[in-house]
């Protein structure tokens, strides 16, 4: 072991031991020093874990790409919604129109009479005033008194002569019986789906046009309208 003395400093020229590792003014390393430190040991090779430690951050999105994003969201959003009520729009008119057409094929036969007659019907209709008028003509009772019916819809129209005016109200009551006998009956044989009660039947005096009795389901017989 040698004898520690006292030496200059290369750096600074301060007095260092010359068993000092370095200089305690300036930390000159002294060449020669017996108290030289080890080399360090090579560290350890850095893991994963230290990368991921020290990793440099993930750059946020920028606000107009974010933007974008939502705007395109929504417009899809939007398509979807206008599709469905459209949808549901179509859903709408096919029931209403399905509704449409059961009630009409489920009208009543008062309701059917509005409605444009088939050619069989019509010509069912044009046999009946046919058959009530030569009925109506070969009556003993009333034959001279009835001239003939015209026929609109579902309502009828008497023409009588002169001869009206010259009867008892009795008379006149059975003359208007008679005609709905022979109405509802042939129309029954034709198959015709109305009821003579409810036919609106208005006589008329021919020669001059005015309504001398009138027949319907409400009021029924008036023979001074």
């Amino acid at each position: 072991m040698s004898t520690p003395s006292l030496i200059k400093c290369p750096a600074c020229s301060a007095q260092v031991s010359n068993q000092a590792p370095s200089c305690p003014r300036c930390g000159q390393p002294i060449l020669g020093s017996t108290n030289q430190p080890r080399p360090a040991r090579p560290s350890a090779p850095a893991s994963p874990e230290m990368f991921q430690q020290h990793a440099l951050p993930t750059p946020k999105k920028s606000a107009g790409k974010t933007l974008g994003l939502g705007c395109l969201a929504i417009f899809g959003v939007f398509v979807i919604i206008i599709a469905l009520i459209n949808t549901s729009h179509k859903g709408t008119q096919s029931d209403t129109r399905n509704q449409s057409a059961k009630s009409n094929s489920a009208a009543s036969p008062e309701q059917k009479q509005t409605i444009p007659f088939s050619k069989e019907e019509l010509q069912s209709r044009k046999d009946r005033v046919a058959a009530v008028n030569a009925m109506m003509n070969d009556d003993p009772d009333f034959g001279k008194m009835y001239i003939g019916l015209e026929q609109k819809g579902d309502g009828v129209t008497v023409y009588v002569t002169d001869m009206w005016n010259g009867i008892s109200e009795d008379m006149k009551t059975a003359f208007v019986k008679q005609f709905l006998t022979w109405w509802g009956g042939f129309g029954a044989n034709q198959k015709i789906k109305e009821s003579p009660s409810d036919l609106r039947l208005k006589i008329v005096h021919k020669a001059s046009g005015r309504v001398v009795a009138t027949h319907g389901a409400l009021f029924g017989l008036d023979l001074n309208p």
